[in-house]
């Protein structure tokens, strides 16, 4: 999920905090976050991990060195399906279903509103080819899809998950 350390990843980092604090959560430990590593020790103490794809084995060791409790994210936050669905993987394992109900109701709305001009300029019946890494590339799809755009050809490096991207 990291890697730059520069101002938009900055700003991922700080909108999953603000995410998870919708639940009542706090992310406290993020590996690669481009912050001191002295914040690194607090994964002793977590309660729960987030297993983001591709980070199975690590999520494994800490959890056994630490007792918590793994909690696959299956969907990346891409977009804005993609982060209420991850949001809602989230909320589901930690029994946050109506804050997050609440949280989701509350700012899908004006979300929604800020991207359609966007969505019909930029992405509406426009063809998209994607190559990246295969969970980012389906993510990626999703959104796309979602949007209005047309993916004509998705190549997703390693492993590449169910990729719904709709009837193309």
């Amino acid at each position: 999920f990291w890697d730059r350390n520069e101002a938009d990843h900055k700003a991922n980092i700080a909108e999953l905090r603000r995410l998870l604090a919708a639940l009542d959560l706090s992310l406290d430990c993020v590996w690669l976050s481009g912050e001191s590593t002295d914040h690194l020790a607090e994964v002793g103490r977590a309660k729960w991990i987030l297993e983001f794809p591709n980070a199975g084995r690590t999520a494994e060791i800490l959890s056994q060195r630490s007792e918590a409790q793994i909690i696959p994210v299956p969907d990346l936050p891409v977009g804005l399906g993609g982060t209420i669905r991850w949001l809602e993987a989230v909320a589901a394992a930690t029994g946050r279903q109506e804050a997050c109900k609440r949280f989701v109701d509350g700012e899908a709305p004006t979300h929604y509103r800020a991207i359609a001009k966007a969505a019909t300029r930029y992405f509406m019946n426009r063809d998209f080819f994607i190559a990246t890494e295969g969970h980012l590339a389906a993510a990626m799809g999703r959104m796309i899809w979602e949007m209005g755009g047309i993916v004509r050809l998705l190549v997703g490096a390693g492993a590449l998950p169910e990729a719904d991207v709709g009837p193309n």
